[in-house]
């Protein structure tokens, strides 16, 4: 039989001296034994009987420490006798109160059941080993990988339900895409970023041409336009100012589209600005009003020339006649040939020299040279760049305007043909009716929310998510 260091946590001190002078004893009198008649003699010596949970071990390795061999913490049985302890059984239910035989003698020893086990005592056991009970315990809490958990987490991953962000959007959503243009339908002036700033996204990427013939069919608010002029030249400019401004030419119908939404709440000091960014419902409803031309009511033209406003003849010339060319100019200055040089021969040719002066203080630079791009010379947002727009815009049965300034740069003709101020459509929802058409793969909700944050308007953000939770609320 072989021997083997085990470590028997349960054996007590006293079990273990006991157990040593008994076997001392014995191998200095091999005859004596303890008082009992040994019948079976092929069975293995009495101390290989004992069972260590029982009586202590078979010996002690002093040599030992209490950190070898920490993976055979099991008390091994005896391979003959009836002290054998099966795999499961505790300390406590086979030390209380059990007889210890001492060596040579027949005397007993008691070992009481609040005696402290002794931790980390190496000793030497024959037999083959059992598994443990730590080894079971830890056999019971292994996972089976096909548990009935594992199935539930994986039927939870396999049947999860489509996002509706990834759903794309349908031109179905039309009542949806026509608050979008609400808010979307801007125009070059105003702060807020609108329909043109979404099609230049990554997401939507819509061509240069496209853009163009979204904006060159667009409604033509003057009011808007007027209000746009209102946040970005008067930021100062508070409620009060509006509404004595609407006083003064009589349009209490218009003041009481403001007043009717404040009337448990001071509003007179609230800015402009604010009042036209959370307030869009209102502003739709007003620009609505006073777009209108009557021979009885005052509109939007002659707001625009009260105080605190008081804009001059030119400006509001520049808010009625000035869109369809400045759109036009907008995508010219994306081309790269497009160079003041350029652009004043175009100009020379359709014999507007109205505009040729205006271009003369430019071109009579020094430092200016011909085959500079007029995006260098220029911006879209200069006064000479506004003045030239509404000569241009300006109807006149005579004079040369901006279609054939179009035409003049190789503009293709369908774009602009069919442009109707009389019958004016939303740019957003044309704009749409392109990303319907032309987009593969389609536009999901989530590049839709992605494309509006991009140009910060996150309450619109609000409006598609709103929409389509409940929609997808609705679907069975």
């Amino acid at each position: 039989m072989s021997n083997k260091k085990i470590k028997w946590p349960w054996a007590t001190k006293r079990q273990v001296e006991d157990e040593i002078n008994r076997q001392s004893s014995a191998t200095a009198n091999p005859q004596q034994t303890a008082g009992v008649t040994d019948t079976n003699p092929g069975a293995p010596p009495a101390s290989e009987k004992l069972s260590p949970a029982r009586n202590g071990p078979d010996g002690v390795d002093d040599g030992a420490t209490a950190s070898e061999n920490d993976d055979n913490n099991a008390a091994p049985p005896s391979s003959t006798g009836d002290a054998t302890v099966r795999s499961g059984d505790t300390p406590a239910n086979t030390t209380n109160n059990q007889e210890l035989p001492a060596a040579g003698s027949d005397h007993t020893t008691e070992a009481t059941a609040n005696q402290q086990p002794t931790d980390g005592v190496d000793v030497d056991a024959s037999a083959s080993s059992s598994s443990a009970p730590v080894q079971e315990e830890q056999g019971e809490e292994t996972v089976d990988s096909g548990s009935p958990q594992d199935s539930s987490d994986s039927g939870d991953a396999s049947t999860g339900t489509q996002s509706y962000e990834n759903v794309p959007v349908s031109e179905k959503d039309t009542s949806f895409i026509k608050k979008l243009a609400v808010g979307l339908d801007r125009t070059p002036h105003r702060v807020i970023k609108g329909w043109e700033h979404l099609a230049d996204t990554k997401e939507i990427n819509a061509p240069l041409d496209v853009r163009l013939r979204c904006g060159i069919n667009s409604e033509k608010s003057c009011t808007q336009s007027l209000f746009d002029v209102f946040t970005a030249e008067f930021v100062e400019t508070t409620l009060g100012d509006l509404i004595d401004a609407l006083t003064s030419i009589g349009r209490n119908d218009v003041k009481l589209i403001i007043t009717d939404s404040y009337k448990d709440a001071p509003h007179r000091t609230i800015k402009f600005y604010d009042f036209a960014r959370d307030k869009g419902d209102l502003i739709f409803k007003m620009t609505n009003k006073l777009d209108k031309k009557s021979s009885v009511n005052k509109n939007w033209r002659f707001l625009g020339g009260r105080a605190p406003f008081r804009l001059s003849a030119e400006r509001l010339d520049e808010i009625e006649f000035g869109q369809s060319t400045q759109i036009l100019m907008q995508y010219l200055y994306e081309k790269e040939n497009f160079t003041i040089g350029y652009f004043y021969d175009k100009v020379k040719e359709l014999q507007r020299g109205d505009v040729v002066r205006i271009l003369d203080r430019f071109m009579n630079e020094s430092e200016i040279r011909r085959d500079r791009t007029m995006k260098e010379v220029i911006k879209l947002d200069d006064k000479n760049m506004r003045s030239i727009c509404v000569l241009f815009n300006k109807p006149n049965s005579v004079l040369k305007d901006w279609k054939c300034l179009a035409k003049s740069f190789a503009v293709p003709e369908d774009i602009y043909q069919d442009c109707a101020p009389e019958r004016p459509k939303s740019p957003t929802e044309t704009l749409f009716e392109w990303i319907f058409a032309a987009k593969d793969p389609k536009l999901t909700v989530g590049q839709l929310c992605n494309a509006l944050k991009s140009i910060d308007r996150n309450e619109l953000v609000e409006d598609v998510r709103k929409y389509y939770e409940q929609q997808s609320a609705r679907q069975p």
